[in-house]
């Protein structure tokens, strides 16, 4: 589409018709003219008076018409001839170019700022591994000197804490071992009494009962033996009477066996018992609380070495961490490159990337492309965005070397439109386009951020009618073309087709051989001038032709 003013069909009253054409000029000179002011009309002298008053008013009429419009359009000066041809189709774009394969080496010190103290100039060629940056460490050398303190304190509470464990669980082996050994005691305690002392003790009682009862019955044998004596006169009564007391002697001794044999039933044998199993029971308890205590104690002291130690591990892994950052205070490259230091904020001077810049966390410092691998970046306007495609054929030509063409391809177009910004009031939609360079030259000596132009083959036409683009202006989304022929300059309205930004296809319209003036726009935005400044509708009547006017080719 070829853009144009807006206005009405009306011809263009030539305002230069004695004035002849200027000689024709190539069609790739047209940029190098200027529009002339079109000549006065001189007015004849040799009338008669009644002709020249009407000459007079009608001059007059028509010099108020002409100076009413200020922008008239000119005279045809420059010509082409409608002819057939090939038309190439292409669509053109500049762009930057940048490398293919490129390295972004970010900021790796965490924190919110930190000083650049020494830079590699921009465009030094760099080995894997040279250094390119140092930032400041003073700040980083305090807090790692300050972290490795905490850490060493931390180490050593847990290895107190470690040992403190150990300690804990051998006093608890040995503290249950003593307790389940006094359980084991108070049972074999109450054992032994229950079968061993309480019988002995019984079978003892119960023996001397025995003994007591034959004694008291030899006892009685012998008194009864002494009392029948004592009768027939063989014995005194002393001797009955010590036999007497000794039958009282055997009984008391019975009765104390007794005795002891129902103490030892009732009262001695059940409280020894009872006690012994008390005893027993508080073994058992005091086991099971010695064993409770003493897991308590190991899970306490469990807990304190754990956490000493986690707290140790954080500390090492925050003294680790500071000393990777002061191992990142050098920047180094990660990569064979030429270093190309990014600007995102160029009116920033203390965000740019040089000694005394500050630079914050993950922010991109430097790029490291490879120059073997180029690529052209461009931004094809929404108009012609659908023309482009992946892997079509792209000539390249870089303004430091014009004189070279280099072969390319279209390796990705944008899905979505490039953002401009909320300052770009434009409202211009452009795609990102990517060109990859191929079989790049050794010598050719591409650098990133060069200005190449790209030219993209579409189609190709052939025997077509076609005339340079300045020879069609459009109007509504209606096109018109200006004929030169002998008659005058005639509006023409015409169907295009395809173009690229030097000629452009005629479907309708225009036959071959005609001479088209090449200022159509001009002549377009005249006529709506015009119309505006004497208010008349645009009519599509030719117009008159120019005395003495010549025509050229193309």
């Amino acid at each position: 589409m070829i853009p144009g003013p807006k206005t009405m069909n009306t011809p263009i009253e030539p305002a230069d018709a004695a004035r002849p054409l200027s000689r024709p000029v190539p069609v790739d000179a047209m940029s190098r003219f200027a529009d002339i002011a079109p000549g006065r009309r001189r007015r004849t002298r040799s009338i008669g008076w009644k002709t020249g008053v009407v000459a007079a008013l009608a001059a007059t009429v028509a010099g108020a018409a002409w100076w009413a419009a200020p922008a008239q359009a000119p005279g045809p000066r420059v010509t082409a001839t409608v002819a057939r041809s090939e038309l190439a189709i292409t669509v053109t774009e500049r762009g930057d170019l940048e490398s293919s394969k490129t390295v972004d080496v970010r900021c790796e010190v965490e924190g919110e700022q930190i000083k650049i103290v020494q830079v590699l100039p921009e465009g030094t060629r760099v080995a894997d591994g040279d250094v390119v940056l140092h930032f400041d460490t003073d700040k980083l050398s305090r807090s790692y000197a300050e972290q490795e303190v905490k850490w060493r304190s931390a180490d050593a509470k847990a290895r107190a804490a470690k040992e403190d464990l150990e300690v804990q669980r051998n006093k608890a082996a040995s503290e249950v071992a003593k307790a389940r050994l006094a359980l084991l005691l108070a049972d074999i305690d109450l054992d032994k009494y229950l079968n061993g002392d309480y019988q002995q003790e019984r079978r003892t009682i119960q023996g001397d009962m025995l003994i007591a009862e034959e004694e008291l019955k030899r006892a009685r044998v012998r008194r009864d033996d002494s009392e029948r004596l004592q009768r027939k006169g063989y014995v005194s009564a002393s001797e009955v009477d010590a036999d007497g007391l000794a039958v009282i002697k055997s009984q008391n001794t019975l009765d104390v066996a007794r005795e002891k044999l129902r103490m030892l039933e009732d009262f001695t044998r059940k409280r020894q018992e009872a006690e012994l199993k008390a005893n027993a029971e508080e073994a058992r308890r005091e086991l099971d609380r010695t064993t409770r205590s003493q897991q308590s104690s190991i899970a306490k002291a469990q807990g304190d070495y754990e956490v000493a130690e986690v707290t140790a591990s954080l500390e090492k892994a925050q003294l680790d961490k500071l000393h990777l950052q002061l191992d990142r205070c050098v920047v180094r490259a990660p990569q064979d490159g030429i270093v190309v230091y990014a600007k995102d904020r160029p009116w920033d001077r203390a965000s740019r990337i040089e000694a005394g810049g500050v630079v914050h966390f993950q922010q991109v410092l430097f790029s490291l492309p490879d120059l073997g691998r180029m690529q052209v970046k461009v931004k094809v306007h929404e108009s012609a965005i659908k023309k482009i495609a992946p892997d079509q054929h792209v000539e390249v030509r870089v303004d430091a070397y014009s004189d070279r063409v280099l072969d390319g391809v279209v390796d990705s177009v944008a899905t979505l439109a490039d953002s401009q910004g909320w300052f770009d009031q434009r409202g211009v939609k452009e795609y990102v386009t990517i060109v990859k360079i191929e079989e790049l030259p050794d010598d050719a000596g591409l650098k990133p951020g060069m200005t190449a132009e790209i030219r993209v083959l579409i189609d190709r036409l052939t025997d077509v009618l076609v005339v340079p683009v300045e020879a069609v202006a459009e109007d509504a989304g209606e096109h018109s073309s200006f004929v030169v022929a002998p008659g005058g300059v005639e509006r023409r309205p015409v169907v295009v087709g395809e173009s690229n930004e030097r000629f452009v296809e005629i479907r309708e319209g225009l036959r071959e051989g005609e001479q088209v003036a090449l200022d159509a726009r001009a002549r377009l935005e005249a006529l709506g001038e015009r119309a505006k400044a004497n208010g008349l509708a645009a009519r599509s009547e030719p117009v008159r032709p120019a005395v003495g006017a010549s025509h050229a080719g193309w």
